[in-house]
């Protein structure tokens, strides 16, 4: 089902799968993951709210953190632009709102939100206050996965 959040979409994810390592003959060289590309409806955390955050995460003048949920995500081809790709009309795209396989702290993605861009976006959070079983489960079916990022803009 598709999250009635989904209409006030405001922010892209960047984000890579961890990748593997190619056979000995190649020296076992690093190979890249399948990069997603993830859609969500986030809010800045108020610098009255930043406080519940300060013992769990260092923060700078130049931190935000955001909360929100996602509301889609799609395996991203390779040539695609992640930033300007019009995911509404391929198929691949998943409205169930949920996080893909693997896609847990801690983690990094490129973060678009509204006009801003950052490379420095890291993955806190992905459960429901909740967890994922009981009334966390109801909210994750309604609402889809939570998302908790902490962002450095320099």
């Amino acid at each position: 089902m598709t999250s009635p959040l989904a209409q006030f979409n405001n922010a892209r994810l960047l984000w890579q799968e961890p990748g593997g390592r190619s056979s000995p003959q190649d020296g076992f060289q690093p190979l890249p993951g399948q990069s997603w590309l993830i859609t969500a409806f986030l809010k800045q955390v108020s610098a009255g709210n930043r406080s519940t955050y300060k013992d769990v995460i260092d923060l700078s003048i130049s931190t935000d953190i955001y909360e929100g949920y996602i509301t889609g995500a799609m395996p991203m081809q390779a040539g695609m632009d992640w930033r300007t790709y019009d995911f509404a009309s391929d198929s691949n795209f998943d409205l169930t709102a949920t996080r893909p396989l693997g896609f847990e702290p801690p983690g990094t993605v490129e973060l678009q939100i509204g006009h801003r861009y950052t490379k420095r976006g890291e993955l806190m959070n992905t459960a429901s206050r909740y967890d994922d079983i009981g009334i966390g489960a109801i909210i994750r079916d309604v609402l889809g996965d939570r998302l908790i990022l902490k962002v450095e803009w320099w």
